[in-house]
């Protein structure tokens, strides 16, 4: 094959490049482009400079003109981006040209994809309507209880008898806060038009007291990203959340960088958005245990010393109320907690 790029390479859904002798790109195509998180003004440059965080294609590739035989992959995981760069999977197929060789790669992860958040969040939906239920089924004997104790309160005059009712009373009110917690915020978000950074900046400052000395925090702003319509409030709780989690959980010389993006053509839910913004609360501590990711966002679960495992349930609850979810993916020294919302909740195409 000669090296006469053309319409019709630019015309191709597959991502196509055509390198020379040294592994410079000559041509990509608008598929290759936008897979890669690059432009046209990649040619000329090196491929392991075009991908400065992967290591895999680069090896395939010289896997391949070293055997001069083409060469397939079903499936490989390309880190494409800026650093810290985001997993693409792909197939790939490397094949021998005149002066240099020609990639196609062919993007796999946008049905994988779907398919996982879609199962997330049918499956968190469940969890929210076991809550829910269950919630409902213990007010009524809790409200009971409170009611018995309140009137047995108000008949005994022994000082030692109303200190057990006192603590009865007590229990009682905060058994009946979780219920409500189970069940999930009484209203829906009060959404306006709101700037995430200005929420991420309040979460900052409320959270700055308990930072360390040598911890830092690191701010990575898209400052294009549009207005947001939401519930800021209940925004603030989830990042105050995420952020006092991964404050908790770094070293005390360590980091938690705080990144916002937008994904275009983005499906939530089932439901496809034109596009969405992504915020990353990401921590370099040692990471979420692997027998706690699974159930991750149910109630209770936790591996904090006295903490109730309710923060990230409640938090995942307060996204998908704004039709969104929150994701984690970690690894130790690099945990990421990404938040997905629509920029508005009747935008899809």
């Amino acid at each position: 094959m000669a090296f006469s790029p053309g319409d019709t390479l630019d015309s191709l859904v597959a991502a196509v490049l055509l390198l020379d002798g040294q592994d410079r790109v000559v041509h990509l195509n608008p598929a290759a482009a936008a897979l890669l998180e690059t432009s046209r003004r990649a040619i000329g440059r090196p491929l392991q400079e075009l991908l400065p965080l992967d290591e895999q294609l680069p090896a395939y590739v010289a896997r391949a003109r070293e055997q001069a035989e083409p060469l397939a992959v079903a499936e490989l995981s390309l880190l494409v981006g800026p650093p810290p760069g985001r997993r693409v999977a792909v197939s790939c197929d490397v094949s021998p040209a005149e002066h240099g060789l020609v990639l196609e790669l062919r993007a796999l992860e946008r049905r994988q994809l779907i398919a996982a958040e879609t199962a997330l969040w049918e499956n968190q939906q469940r969890q929210r309507r076991l809550f829910q239920a269950l919630a409902h089924e213990i007010r009524n004997p809790l409200a009971g209880l409170q009611g018995a104790a309140q009137l047995l309160a108000a008949e005994i005059d022994r000082t030692d008898l109303r200190e057990y009712l006192d603590v009865m009373l007590r229990e009682t009110a905060r058994l009946r806060e979780l219920v409500d917690v189970l069940a999930g915020a009484p209203r829906p978000p009060r959404r306006a038009s709101m700037n995430i950074h200005s929420v991420l900046e309040h979460v900052l400052r409320l959270l700055e007291p308990l930072r360390g000395p040598r911890q830092q925090w690191k701010r990575d702003y898209d400052p294009s990203l549009p207005e947001l319509e939401a519930d800021e409030t209940r925004l603030a709780q989830v990042f105050l959340n995420l952020v006092k989690n991964a404050l908790e959980a770094i070293a005390e010389t360590g980091t938690v960088t705080l990144r916002t993006r937008i994904e275009r053509q983005y499906t939530l839910g089932g439901r496809r958005y034109r596009q969405v913004l992504k915020v990353d609360v990401e921590d370099d501590g040692p990471g979420v245990p692997a027998e706690l990711c699974e159930r991750l966002f149910l109630p209770f679960s936790t591996a904090k010393p006295g903490g109730t495992g309710l923060g990230l349930a409640i938090s995942q609850d307060i996204v998908q109320q704004h039709h969104g979810l929150i994701e984690h993916h970690g690894e130790p020294g690099r945990t990421v907690f990404s938040v997905f919302l629509p920029f508005s909740s009747g935008e899809n195409s």
